[in-house]
Parts: C-alpha cells; structure tokens; sequence
C-alpha cells in the first residue's frame, strides 16, 4: 500500500532547512505540495484598523516567493 503525504506551506517557504518537508519525504512514497492564500492576509484593510495590510508590493512578492517554490519543487523532482 501507497503511503501520500501533505505539505502545506503557510509561512515558512523554504525548501533547503524545512523539516516538515523532509519527514514528508521520508516517510511516504507520494507527498503532495500546498499553499492556500488566506484571505486575511491579503485583504485591503483590517478589520479593526484603516490601515492597507497588504499593499500590491507585497503581494506581488508573496505571488514571486510562491512561484520560485513551486519551481524549485519541481526542479528537486
């Protein structure tokens, strides 16, 4: 019997010292990869304050930083 695996990436998006990651790996023959996007982290305002909690820069970076890791995942097979 096939054993899967799930990964899901919330803050830590490194490859090279994540050591969920690597158990994952490890321990099971297929290991699925994921990421969902919280709606509260990328809302345009807080709910208690009138400040912007994610401006287009940052989500702009988070939209680079998850496609460089799905490329390295697929790049390390």
């Amino acid at each position: 019997m096939k054993r899967l695996g799930i990964v899901w990436f919330r803050n830590d998006l490194r490859l090279h010292d994540n050591e969920l990651l690597a158990w994952a790996h490890a321990n099971n023959d297929y290991v699925n990869h994921m990421y969902c996007f919280d709606p509260r982290q990328i809302t345009d305002k807080t709910y208690k304050c009138d400040f912007v909690k994610c401006d287009k820069y940052r989500l702009k970076f988070l939209i680079e930083t998850i496609e460089n890791l799905n490329t390295s995942l697929i790049s390390n097979g």
